[in-house]
């Protein structure tokens, strides 16, 4: 399993930028990926395309006590766009402010 953790972070004026998380067994074998994101801030955000998190097929992500403010796509979903098979993202206690899609 593959862990990637941010934490105690502030990531701000992003513009097309993404977290990406998904399984990558189709190119790696059966490498498994788990996200955390917790205590961190995500503010300033603009994509053409798509959301800032992207949890494809597979995806195992848990996101804590974050804040996401002026979150903006051309696209669906200005934060989260979810896979359509076995994708869980589990979210507690964060803050979703002035966020538009599409």
């Amino acid at each position: 399993t593959n862990r990637v953790l941010i934490q105690d972070s502030t990531f701000s004026n992003l513009t097309s930028a993404h977290i990406q998380i998904g399984d990558a067994s189709s190119q790696l074998g059966t490498l498994k990926s788990k996200v955390k994101i917790t205590s961190s801030q995500f503010s300033n955000f603009f994509s053409d395309s798509n959301s800032f998190i992207l949890a494809n097929t597979g995806a195992d992500a848990e996101i804590s006590n974050c804040s996401f403010s002026n979150m903006a796509t051309l696209g669906n979903g200005a934060v989260l766009t979810a896979g359509s098979t076995k994708a869980q993202v589990f979210i507690s206690d964060s803050a979703f402010t002035d966020k538009s899609a599409g």
